[in-house]
């Protein structure tokens, strides 16, 4: 039988499987992904999707090199992310949502990155082309995992190379599962899950619409929402920004079954009898919120979609997965080359978890209260003025109800690690909350994102960190740290002393001297070096 060796095994080549590669290419570790599918555009463009690529998600992007491919997807830079209410497109407008275009958007503050629109159908190959520059990860594909044997010092994997239709034993040092919501290697290992579950079904077509926008006066949207008499029965998203969208209808566990929905009936009732279309690919979907209760099994990993399945209303379910790739990477980079220590990787799921916990239920929040938003929809799409007082006060009734569902700045970069057991606490209050779902407080406090600030090179202070520890010396002050630095290297630690004199960038970090973690979250900061600076250095290696 054919065998192969190699460091990490990444079982699913979606997006967060195809980043945990990435990342660790970039580091050179040895790396496979299999996936079982010969092409997974198919897959990509059946069900809700991500579109959204977050501005967190960007600066990883920025690390890996192919921000500037994410940026310069052909989705148009200047499509409205709109929210259109109508009782159908050639109908009445019950209400729009308005949002700023990436082309109207200031730069942040808080990231040197915005919000990019870049749909998986486009994000997925950039990841994989990006791949090709490390010769040190290989993505095998049609390959499908069969099962797998932690031996305690390594995992077989058996694989079957499908198209070949051959059995293959993967020995690797550590297996990451991005195998998806139903993830196999999940259940093989018996993890449960935790979460409401299943929220809604439905049952969703892939369509081509010529000349879409021309075909109605609804100006250009990321959602169409079709009210009647009964809510909002069904939406139209954007895929391409162009003409390709997906129309999704929503009922019951019996909406799952193909046979008894009348797709091209549903598309003539919203887009007008007089509209062309095309479908491409029709499949139910489960609309899901669920956290597996453990991230680690031995040397077995869960991330991505195999760890949390997230509600796509706030457009968070890959970008935090995507968090997941940047947080392991550097772990596994560690535990291999022998600097990591024994509790390093547990860390993952002490400071993942909590993330995906919050993100999943803040997401499911926001779709409850799109589905119980109820005003009277009884004559919502009757003629006469009968029609306009009842489009009325729907409206106003959504425009009070409704959750801004792009506003989620703090959902995007606030999260921290506050308990995290490989930071440091330098005892100082947590900021104040105010909404974790608008609101972003940058803060240097150990566990946090490390603030970014503009250099005066034009580089962002995020673009010094990635490699190993980075110790910041601040505002210019000549303080003794050799024994962080002897104490670093004594345990083989990756580590950088920089010294950065602008008084503004120390203002904002609130201290002289703080060490950034290869994922740019802060490990630790004070005034000067304590007399324990060994074991500094231990707690933040996970020793």
């Amino acid at each position: 039988m054919k065998s192969i060796e190699v460091a990490v095994l990444v079982v699913g080549a979606g997006p967060v499987g195809l980043a945990t590669a990435l990342d660790l290419g970039w580091r050179g570790i040895s790396c496979m992904v299999i996936d079982r599918e010969a092409d997974r555009a198919g897959a990509i463009n059946l069900h809700p999707r991500a579109a959204a690529v977050s501005p967190r998600s960007m600066e990883f992007c920025r690390r890996w090199g192919v921000a500037d491919a994410v940026r310069n997807s052909r989705f148009p830079k200047d499509h409205t992310p709109n929210i259109v209410f109508c009782t159908d497109l050639q109908g009445p407008t019950v209400l729009v949502q308005r949002f700023e275009a990436i082309s109207q958007r200031k730069p942040l503050k808080e990231s040197p990155e915005l919000r990019q629109r870049c749909p998986q159908i486009w994000f997925d190959p950039i990841l994989e082309n990006g791949l090709a520059q490390y010769p040190c990860v290989e993505l095998k594909r049609p390959w499908q995992l069969e099962s797998l044997v932690d031996h305690g010092d390594r995992v077989v994997a058996r694989v079957t190379d499908l198209a070949a239709g051959e059995p293959v034993d993967i020995s690797c040092s550590y297996l990451v599962a991005c195998d998806g919501p139903a993830s196999a290697v999940r259940e093989s290992l018996g993890i449960g899950t935790s979460g409401d579950g299943i929220l809604s079904y439905s049952i969703n077509a892939v369509v081509d619409i010529p000349d879409f926008f021309s075909r109605h006066d609804k100006g250009v949207a990321e959602r169409y929402m079709f009210l009647d008499m009964r809510g909002v029965w069904s939406e139209l998203t954007v895929i391409d920004g162009r003409d390709r969208w997906r129309l999704g209808y929503a009922g019951s566990e019996q909406a799952l079954d193909r046979a008894g929905v009348d797709m091209p009936a549903m598309l003539r009732k919203v887009l007008g009898p007089q509209v062309p279309f095309e479908i491409v690919a029709i499949a139910p979907w489960r609309r899901r919120e669920s956290v597996a209760e453990r991230y680690r099994v031995g040397r077995v990993l869960l991330a991505g979609d195999a760890a949390h399945t997230i509600p796509p209303n706030l457009g968070m379910g890959m970008n935090t997965g995507l968090g997941d790739a940047n947080d392991l990477g550097w772990k596994l980079a560690a535990a291999l080359q022998g600097w990591g220590g024994p509790n390093l990787l547990d860390s993952y799921e002490s400071e993942r978890r909590p993330v995906a916990v919050h993100t999943a239920a803040a997401s499911t929040r926001t779709y409850k209260a799109w589905m119980t938003a109820t005003p009277d929809y009884a004559d919502i799409g009757k003629t006469g003025e009968t029609g306009v007082g009842a489009r009325a006060r729907v409206k106003a009734f959504l425009e009070q109800n409704l959750p801004d569902g792009w506003d989620t700045l703090g959902l995007q970069l606030g999260y921290r690690y506050d308990d995290s057991p490989i930071c440091v606490p330098d005892g100082t209050p947590a900021p104040a909350a105010g909404s974790r779902l608008r609101d972003h407080v940058t803060t240097a406090r150990p566990g946090a994102h490390a603030p970014h600030a503009w250099l005066a090179d034009g580089r962002s202070i995020l673009d010094l960190f990635g490699r190993g520890f980075v110790l910041l010396r601040l505002g210019g002050a000549g303080i003794d740290v050799a024994g962080l630095i002897a104490a670093a290297a004594t345990r083989g630690l990756p580590f950088e002393l920089i010294d950065i004199a602008d008084p503004e960038i120390a203002a904002l970090y609130e201290n002289r001297l703080a060490i950034v973690r290869p994922d740019a979250h802060v490990a630790w900061r004070g005034e000067r070096v304590p007399h324990d600076a060994e074991a500094i250095i231990d707690q933040i290696r996970g020793a």
